[in-house]
């Protein structure tokens, strides 16, 4: 974590430099934000008999903090630090008789960099694409497996390193709009984002490849080709300028009287 917190810091402040080239206060430039919204989350398997699974979408959250930084009236870049939860969900009768229910619910901290390309249809209204790269760190979560019909018909696993890749590293794209709103003189933004993201690291665990941890979801299925995460992340964001504005009715009362 606080790795990540150091690289975020060393993105945004050579920016403040090409901020007030541009004759304007790095803070009136620079906002920070909040945002939450939803992965509907599923598994890609390399496999063709996993990939055959019924899958349903896994409904889970993520949300975090950012800050949105333009390079441009066109260009910008937001770095985030993200909670984020990955996973998947099916549901089948096994070949020997007995339904399967089987999920993943694996917890992330992920370092983000969306770059932003908009355009200003309005002062108040911009739609954009976004695209970039995603770092994620595993932090645990839970493999549930209910198999009806057998005498142990219910299973609950902790996730860790034996039966999940820790790293995870992806790419994102997609759509989002721009809501501004002048406030004392500062713009704050309201904007609401859909992406699609994709994992290239296996998640399946080194150990349950070489077969030196016994995998806990094998009445599922068998530990065979590579399993990647793909989500479909709906989230909405509100940003506020770097620092107050000194309008504001708050800024300047100290030790009980005002400036």
């Amino acid at each position: 974590m606080k790795r990540l917190v150091v690289i975020v810091l060393c993105l945004v402040l050579p920016l403040s430099a090409i901020s007030q080239r541009r004759g304007k206060p790095f803070s009136e430039q620079v906002n920070w934000g909040i945002k939450g919204g939803v992965n509907l989350s599923k598994m890609h398997y390399t496999d063709r008999h996993l990939a055959d699974l019924p899958q349903q979408f896994a409904i889970r959250p993520a949300g975090g903090v950012f800050v949105d930084i333009p390079l441009s009236p066109f260009l910008g870049i937001a770095p985030e630090i993200l909670y984020v939860e990955r996973g998947m969900k099916t549901v089948y009768t096994h070949y020997s008789g007995y339904d399967i229910d089987y999920s993943i619910r694996s917890r992330y901290v992920d370092f983000r960099l969306p770059l932003m390309v908009g355009v200003n249809v309005t002062s108040w209204f911009q739609p954009y694409l976004l695209v970039g790269g995603d770092v994620g760190y595993l932090l645990g979560g839970q493999i549930h497996l209910l198999q009806t019909g057998l005498p142990h018909p219910e299973l609950t696993v902790n996730l860790g390193k034996a039966n999940m890749q820790p790293l995870y590293i992806g790419v994102f794209g997609g759509l989002g709009v721009r809501f501004f709103q002048e406030m004392n003189g500062k713009r704050a933004q309201l904007k609401v984002e859909a992406t699609f993201n994709h994992g290239f690291v296996d998640s399946f665990s080194e150990k349950e490849h070489l077969k030196t941890a016994l995998p806990e979801n094998v009445n599922a299925y068998n530990i065979t080709g590579k399993r990647f995460p793909q989500a479909i992340e709906l989230s909405v964001g509100v940003t506020l300028p770097l620092i107050p504005d000194k309008r504001d009715a708050c800024y300047g009362f100290s030790k009980g009287r005002w400036r």
